[in-house]
């Protein structure tokens, strides 16, 4: 039998969230038009990472609305607590191995210099 980890999406999700730079009403608008309208009530309880066992749709919504990797929320490999400079590296590794750019704002984040040292 083999053990697979899974990444606690809470503490992922809220590491996605502060990198991208949304608050919570611009995190509520770009998960509507990514087709995931929250309440206000709920989407403060993702933020603070109330949310344990999410459902796809807001999985999903989260990505889009972040621009963060979606491996990121997956990836058991990463590693010890998820945090932004974690989070930074992953994307820079992403990016170097897939030669991609991501959206908006976990780019955003790093052009503009507010990703932590370390």
């Amino acid at each position: 039998m083999v053990l697979v980890l899974i990444p606690n999406f809470a503490e992922r999700a809220q590491v996605a969230i502060d990198f991208s730079g949304l608050n919570g009403p611009q995190l509520r608008t770009a998960m509507a038009a990514a087709g995931c309208e929250l309440s206000k009530n709920h989407c403060y309880k993702l933020i603070r990472g109330e949310i344990l066992d999410p459902r796809f749709s807001t999985v999903a919504a989260v990505i889009v609305a972040t621009g963060v990797p979606s491996s990121w929320f997956f990836d058991p490999d990463i590693g010890g607590a998820a945090t932004p400079t974690s989070l930074a590296r992953y994307i820079q590794r992403e990016e170097a191995s897939t030669g991609l750019a991501h959206p908006h704002g976990a780019r955003s984040q790093r052009e503009h210099g507010n990703d932590e040292a370390g």
